[in-house]
């Protein structure tokens, strides 16, 4: 079996990728996180985009600008 990446292998688009995130949280029950690194302008975009998608799930988001020791603390 070879799992090296061809030379044809493209990256996956932004909706592939878009896609993928929000499978994500269509799995999680109750609380969970996922983590998503983008610009700010592509994040409110996505953020709206989200909530549109899944009008039943409560979503918030937790801008980190900055490396921190504990997320946890900035989770409660």
């Amino acid at each position: 079996m070879n799992l090296a990446k061809s030379s044809n292998d493209t990256p996956p688009s932004k909706e592939e990728i878009y896609q993928a995130f929000l499978r994500s949280l269509k799995r999680r029950r109750r609380f969970g996180i996922v983590f998503m690194q983008c610009p700010p302008a592509e994040a409110k975009r996505i953020i709206g985009r989200v909530h549109q998608d899944l009008p039943q799930k409560q979503i918030a988001t937790l801008t980190l600008t900055e490396p921190i020791d504990n997320l946890y603390d900035r989770v409660k």
